[in-house]
């Protein structure tokens, strides 16, 4: 099966809410972010579990090798069950949204800031702070650099995104150049 956003999104509620009956959203939290960051970093257990060649059974018994000691048993079943129902391609996915879920509940939004070069810390928090106070929101903020936007700044949160990058300049410059008639 292909990548669904609105399938995440079911998984990732349903582990939340059996993580707060259970009384470990935290841990969930916490160890959901680091599979995520761990499946951006290298890509190979992804891979892996994302192949028609390799059958499920394997797949599951490395499932509990990698994990059965070191997460909790709701997310480490939530796995199994998205690999059972061929939903696995969507696991990146939904452990982003069980971090932005849980961030959220606290008050804090998850944001992303793209840049086409590194800011430092001072520059990061420049930039920060007048985000938060003029929308009065707390944000946690991923910075990452694409060079490709060659200058200014990409600011995406929940579904909005406020494009300020030197690209979509050109992009709708390039754009009202066409469109003007010539005599």
């Amino acid at each position: 099966m292909e990548f669904d956003p609105a399938v995440a999104h079911i998984y990732a509620e349903a582990l939340l809410e059996a993580a707060r009956r259970a009384g470990t959203t935290d841990q969930v939290f916490e160890q959901a972010d680091a599979i995520y960051r761990c499946f951006r970093k290298d890509s190979r257990l992804r891979r892996f579990l994302e192949s028609p060649r390799i059958p499920k059974e394997g797949k599951h018994r490395v499932i509990d090798r990698v994990f059965r000691a070191r997460v909790e048993p709701l997310l480490l079943n939530l796995i199994h069950v998205m690999l059972r129902n061929n939903r696995i391609e969507n696991l990146d996915d939904t452990l982003r949204l069980v971090y932005e879920l849980v961030e959220e509940s606290r008050g804090i939004i998850p944001a992303a800031v793209t840049t086409a070069v590194g800011l430092t810390e001072e520059q990061r928090g420049r930039l920060q702070r007048p985000l938060a106070s003029r929308l009065d929101l707390r944000f946690d903020i991923r910075f990452r650099v694409d060079p490709d936007i060659l200058g200014g700044v990409i600011f995406k949160y929940r579904d909005r995104l406020i494009d300020g990058s030197l690209r979509f300049d050109l992009q709708e410059l390039q754009e009202r150049l066409m469109g003007v008639a010539i005599d």
